[in-house]
Formats: C-alpha cells, structure tokens, sequence
C-alpha cells in the first residue's frame, strides 16, 4: 500500500483501487433511476470520474450517493415496523464508506438498525487500524440496491435518491 509522497493522504494499492472501480455501477444505477435531478446526474458524472482517479493526487471533493426507501409516518415513531432502508456511498474525511441498512421502529420508539452490509476504507496517511474492512464483496452491495424494488411494499413505498458533492477545504 502506498502513500502519496506530496500529501498525507493514503493512495490506494492496486488490489482497492480494482474494488473501488465497481461502485461507478452503484453510481451509474442511482444516477439513472427516475428520481434523479439534471443536477444530481452531473455530481454522479464527478463522483465517477473521482473513483476512476482515487489512484492519482488525493481527491478535491467528498460526495454522498444514497438511495433510500422510507414511510414517513413510521419515522414519525407513529407504528411498529421498517421505516427506512437505505444503501449509501459517501467519501468524507478521509473516509470511504459503503453501507446497507435497514431501520426499524420498535416499542417504545425504540429504534433498530439492521446493517446489511458495512465497507470501510481510510485514506488518511497514518492510521491505527486495518486500512479497509469489507464484510462481503461490493457486487452484493450493488446487487442488492438494484433489487430495492422487492423491498417495496404497501407501508414502505416512499423512494428518496441523493447524489452531492462538495469542496474538500
């Protein structure tokens, strides 16, 4: 693993930039479903073009890909049962994250979240932990968010799609 001579940031080797690579199809399936702004379709455009250079200078944006499906009146605490699932991708400092979840409201409005699937990469240069965690392999994490429809049902029917980016200061 290597790191970038002119910046304290991590550069990845060539095994993580290779895993990296399939989330521009996370991105591009996102960024083609209807919900999507002409706005939001540029950010996913720069948000692949950075995944295509995490292997150059450090990146100059951090950026947020979801998909989410909710009912709102159970987010509300109003009821039992799953009011959101939700598969993100979101680079903030220095911290690549994948995730799959699904939140539940239970009695007592006690809140429960069910991981499905968790990744993690750090890119800050020294760090006291293993460098990248992935429970399973990043095409089951895709699979499963093209597959959000059978997750849709008469209670959670309520799709909400965020692709932004922003300056890294």
């Amino acid at each position: 693993m290597g790191t970038n001579s002119t910046t304290s940031y991590w550069t990845p080797d060539t095994k993580t930039y290779q895993e990296l690579q399939k989330l521009k199809k996370f991105v591009d399936f996102v960024a083609g479903l209807e919900y999507v702004s002409p706005e939001e379709k540029s950010n996913a455009e720069i948000i692949k073009q950075q995944i295509e250079n995490f292997n150059q200078p450090y990146p100059t944006y951090e950026c947020h890909v979801s998909l989410n499906l909710f009912n709102y009146d159970l987010r509300e605490c109003k009821g039992k049962g799953t009011y959101r699932r939700k598969w993100s991708v979101c680079f903030e400092r220095n911290i690549f994250e994948i995730e799959a979840k699904c939140q539940d409201v239970g009695d007592d409005y006690y809140k429960d979240n069910k991981t499905t699937y968790y990744g993690i990469i750090y890119f800050k240069k020294d760090i006291p932990c293993k460098r990248m965690y992935m429970e399973t392999d990043i095409n089951e994490f895709i699979a499963d968010a093209m597959n959000y429809k059978s997750y849709i049902n008469e209670s959670l029917n309520e799709i909400e799609v965020n692709i932004e980016i922003w300056d890294i200061h």
